[in-house]
This record gives structure tokens, C-alpha cells and sequence, in this order.
């Protein structure tokens, strides 16, 4: 079966660390994907090769790493279980094709596209106000639907809703991602957790 690790490419960049990147290691061949997360110096921990966890928690940059990682993971074990043989470079094809389609703020922006072209201006308007925040909150950051967990839904809520609103900011907040998925026709909250674009399952 094929390993997925995060490693950092070192710089020469006085106080930089380097940049992040994805291992893929599948019969003794090796695949690189780049990634736009550069680090300096502290940012990242070497022993346990994952980045150094900010004073009030996880980062938004950790919450992609977590995503893309559980996103490659995910591609092994479909390959691993279609029984053929595969190579490193198809894990690499694969969630170069899959990665931009789950992608939590581009599908909602063209969920909310397909919703003005169908004249729902209403609804349109209250999705935006959920991408809004969420643009806002991640820094304009655009995860994997594999990063979108409990814990950063709850960080998002303590951050954004109002004093003694956080369990009905909590709410909309669902409704829009949820309403959101039922326009691009997929299965929302079913099963053990929420089917999502690109084949990602939201647990």
C-alpha cells in the first residue's frame, strides 16, 4: 500500500524553514506534491512532521494539511481496493483531479452562481453571507471538504456569532453548506456522516 507523509522542503531564506509538500511512496517510487504553505522558522516539528500548533489551537494552514492528507489517504484505499495495480503517479493524478473539485468556497461561490441564474436571489444571499464568513475566518484559505471537521465548524462559530447567538450562527451556518450540497445534487447528512464533492465523506 502506498504512504502519504508531510515533509518540508528547507530554504536558504534566512528565518524561513522551508515549504511543505506531500510524499506519495508506493514500490519503491517516489512522487512529490507541492503545496503553498511556506513556514519559518518554529512553524514546523520535525520529530512529529506536522506544524508547530498556534496558541489558540490548530492553524487554518494545519486544517489543510489535515484535509489533503485525509484526501490522498482516502485515493489509496480506493485503489487499493479496485484490486489492479496502480503507481505513485496515479495517487498524484488523482487528487490533482479531485483536490480542486472539493473544495469547500469554490463550490459553494458556484452553488450560489447556479442559484442567481435560477433567479433564488433570496437564498443566493443567505449562502453568501455563510461563504462570506467562512472566506473570512480561513483567511481566504480554500480547504479540502475533508479539512471542513467539527472542530473547526465550532472554531469558526466561537469567532464569528454574536454574543448569544452561537448555537443559531451554528445553525445557519449548517444550512447554508448543507443547502448548498443538495443544489449540486449530491447526499448531504446521510449515512454515517456527509457525502461530498470529489467523492470526500464528511464523518
Amino acid at each position: 500500500m502506498a504512504t502519504v507523509k508531510v515533509k518540508i522542503r528547507p530554504t536558504a531564506i534566512p528565518g524561513m524553514a522551508g515549504t511543505v509538500y506531500y510524499q506519495i511512496v508506493h514500490r519503491r517510487q517516489v512522487r512529490q506534491i507541492a503545496t503553498d504553505i511556506h513556514l519559518s522558522v518554529g512553524e514546523w516539528d520535525e520529530g512529529r512532521e506536522r506544524l508547530v500548533a498556534e496558541p489558540g489551537g490548530e492553524s487554518v494552514r494545519q486544517y489543510k494539511v489535515w484535509g489533503e492528507v485525509v484526501l490522498l489517504k482516502q485515493i489509496v484505499r480506493e485503489l487499493e481496493q479496485l484490486g489492479e495495480a496502480y503507481t505513485a503517479d496515479d495517487v498524484v493524478a488523482r487528487f490533482s483531479a479531485k483536490a480542486e473539485a472539493a473544495r469547500v468556497l469554490r463550490f459553494m461561490r458556484e452553488q450560489i452562481g447556479r442559484l442567481e441564474k435560477a433567479d433564488r436571489f433570496g437564498t443566493a444571499k443567505n449562502y453568501e453571507k455563510v461563504l462570506n464568513s467562512f472566506s473570512g475566518f480561513l483567511g481566504g484559505v480554500d480547504l479540502p471538504f475533508s479539512a471542513l471537521t467539527e472542530r473547526l465548524v465550532g472554531g469558526l462559530q466561537c469567532l464569528l456569532a454574536p454574543a448569544g447567538n452561537g448555537a443559531q450562527f451554528r445553525v445557519v451556518l449548517y444550512a447554508g453548506i448543507a443547502g448548498c450540497l443538495q443544489q449540486g445534487g449530491v447526499s448531504a447528512f446521510g449515512g454515517a456522516g456527509l457525502s461530498l464533492p470529489g467523492g470526500v465523506h464528511w464523518n
